[in-house]
């Protein structure tokens, strides 16, 4: 009996086999799933190709998922739900308490509580070591009524994190176009003078003499180079 549950407990940590209806994802049931999309089939809801198709998302209730259990609503248990005495004043951090500063206070009510409770839980150790738990039970309780306030700052905290992550991303892409938007003026400065030398000047002195008459006789590679010598002069 020893030797079976030492078996079933090391078996909890084998990877997990595939579910058992895998095989009916066959070939035929594949197509018959594919041309039935769409429409209202009672053969979709028998097996085995209802297993073929995904389950619509729960609306209600919990679920099941990597060995916990889920709240499809999810929301901020209350201490009450979870079995904690609750030490503070929650309809003072509720309601107007939200936009006052009472959510603040309380904070502040339960951290000299706790402090008091420490040093209290530090003079028993030395005289009455006995009552040890029933000191230690009251700093665990306003810990966790101190977590519970500071949890319920999390929506507001989720929100305020993605409006800076977005306004960093409309600044990233303010500043992007800004810099393409200076290479496309510096590119047109740049085709402007070269114009103008073409226009206004008859000679260009670092071809060795060349003029602009004789460019024309000259190579396309010959040209280019030239070409390139004036736009780097140009942007010099």
């Amino acid at each position: 009996m020893e030797r079976r549950k030492k078996q079933n407990e090391g078996l909890l940590s084998v990877y997990p086999p595939p579910p058992w209806y895998y095989r009916y994802f066959t070939d035929e049931n594949l197509a018959k799933v594919k041309d039935s999309a769409g429409s209202d089939n009672a053969e979709l809801s028998e097996a085995p190709l209802k297993y073929l198709t995904p389950p619509s998302p729960p609306e209600v209730g919990a679920y099941h998922n990597f060995g916990d259990v889920w709240q499809v609503n999810d929301k901020l248990a209350t201490l009450e739900d979870l079995g904690i005495t609750q030490v503070y004043d929650g309809a003072a951090i509720r309601g107007e308490g939200q936009e006052s500063g009472a959510r603040v206070l309380e904070l502040k009510k339960l951290t000299k509580s706790l402090l008091l409770a420490f040093v209290e839980l530090t003079g028993i150790m030395g005289v009455s070591p006995e009552q040890f738990p029933a000191k230690f039970e009251n700093v665990r309780v306003l810990l966790i009524n101190i977590h519970h306030i500071l949890n319920e700052y999390r929506p507001h905290q989720a929100r305020e994190s993605l409006v800076t992550l977005m306004q960093q991303q409309i600044n990233d892409k303010k500043q992007h176009v800004e810099n393409i938007r200076q290479s496309c003026d510096k590119v047109r400065e740049t085709i402007r003078v070269l114009s103008k030398q073409f226009d206004q000047v008859d000679e260009f002195e670092e071809t060795g003499g060349v003029t602009t008459k004789e460019v024309k006789y000259v190579s396309g590679k010959e040209k280019d180079l030239l070409v390139v010598k004036m736009a780097e002069e140009a942007c010099k």
